[in-house]
């Protein structure tokens, strides 16, 4: 669901996220095309996001610095389904697996980050030969054991309305966030939580108290107060260590409101193991989970991604394993979930989900752990006929908005443009 404010005739004013619509398909057609080959192995870092300004979504990955003795970070040019083109972005920096997309400096243009540090967009980068990188400072992947971050996310942890970097390593004795300074070529403010995890991390308000909660394997933490300074640990569900593959690991996760009761819930899955289970965030604050399985028995599963990919108004799930068979599973709105496997084979390790080619279906961009081919599988849904119809019901705007970002819609529903209005008086309710 999208909250809307009311601007213009043909235009929406976006004030939350992911527009939801009705269709009575039930089939997930694809097309894979290959983007060409990288590693030759540890590739992970992966990220979805405009990388040079053309209007669709280039794809990022990189080599972990072990490999090495020096990380290698890449970002891939989108520019037809059949044609990607490879540009390196640098190295230098230490990361195990961890990586994210942002425009950290304000300058519009989208940074990447990997491990201890982030490089600057040159804003060509097309041409550029070399980004400019930063360290990040603290102790993230220098002063703890030596390690750059296993994996990273994104979320706005201290409240102030600006994403924060949360980084874990299994052989961290902590987990960390970092706040980005104004200055981001300056150390960026560390704080410790909890014990650390090799993997797991998500980001949702678990409690309904109005802050960012994190996610950190079995586990998560409580954002007392708000700010970050004090995050309480609290269970979710127990996953079997023989689910988990590996000593002292712990399950991917991704968070979304499953059973549509307005609350989110959490899918996890064992890493590289065989259980894909989700937890019922039951009493709706984070005291109590249900387990509710999904499918057991799979083989290597280490791609999740919640996404409308029907467009009935509900999240399914994309689970993709690291060489092998890729799925969706059909959400029917309440959390009972319907397998549909979309390629026998294919390549989901952290595998990532959007408009690729910005046809208005959600595309799937991945590639093997152990490097090699990378693979875009493009979502045929809008070229088969598939439609996003659409119901509407305007209201008074809540005070709590005071901003708005108008898109102008032309009868097609194409995006013209987009433009910012400082006030507004309703709202629009897609579904």
């Amino acid at each position: 669901m999208i909250r809307n404010f009311l601007g213009s005739a043909g235009a929406l004013a976006l004030g939350i996220s992911a527009a939801t619509a009705t269709v009575t398909a039930t089939e997930f057609p694809f097309t894979k095309f290959p983007m060409g080959t990288f590693g030759p192995n540890n590739v992970a870092q992966t990220s979805l996001a405009d990388i040079d300004k053309d209007g669709d979504l280039d794809f990022i990955d990189g080599k972990r610095y072990s490999d090495s003795g020096e990380a290698k970070l890449v970002w891939w040019e989108y520019q037809t389904p059949e044609k990607w083109v490879r540009h390196d972005v640098g190295g230098g920096q230490k990361s195990n697996a961890s990586g994210a997309a942002l425009d950290i400096d304000g300058d519009g243009w989208i940074d990447l980050i990997s491990g201890d540090s982030w490089f600057r967009n040159p804003h060509d980068p097309r041409a550029a030969k070399a980004w400019t990188r930063y360290g990040i400072g603290g102790t993230t992947g220098t002063g703890i054991d030596g390690m750059g971050a296993e994996e990273m996310t994104l979320g706005d942890v201290d409240g102030d309305g600006k994403p924060d970097l949360i980084s874990v390593h299994k052989g961290w004795t902590v987990s960390l966030w970092h706040h980005i300074p104004k200055d981001p070529t300056q150390p960026w403010e560390e704080h410790r939580f909890g014990v650390s995890t090799n993997q797991g991390l998500s980001v949702a308000d678990f409690d309904q108290d109005g802050t960012m909660d994190i996610v950190n394997g079995q586990n998560w933490y409580a954002n007392l107060g708000g700010k970050g300074l004090v995050l309480e640990k609290r269970p979710i569900i127990p996953f079997p260590v023989a689910d988990l593959q590996v000593p002292g690991d712990s399950p991917l996760t991704t968070v979304g409101d499953i059973d549509g009761d307005g609350d989110p819930d959490i899918i996890l899955c064992s890493h590289f193991g065989p259980d894909l289970v989700w937890a019922e965030n039951t009493d709706g604050k984070g005291g109590k989970w249900t387990r509710h399985d999904i499918a057991l028995g799979k083989n290597g599963l280490h791609g999740l991604r919640l996404a409308d990919f029907d467009y009935d108004g509900d999240l399914d799930l994309y689970a993709g394993e690291n060489s092998g068979k890729q799925f969706i599973y059909e959400n029917d709105g309440k959390g009972k979930f319907i397998e549909h496997m979309i390629f026998s084979v294919g390549y989901g390790h952290q595998a990532q989900v959007g408009d690729v080619d910005g046809d208005g279906d959600l595309d799937i961009v991945g590639k093997p752990w152990d490097g090699g081919a990378h693979v875009y599988m493009q979502n045929l849904w809008v070229e088969n006929g598939g439609k996003h119809p659409v119901t509407l019901r305007m209201g008074p705007a809540p005070r709590a908005w005071s901003a708005a970002v108008i898109l102008r819609i032309d009868a097609l529903g194409r995006l013209e443009k987009t433009e910012a209005r400082p006030r507004f008086t309703g709202y629009l309710l897609i579904r």
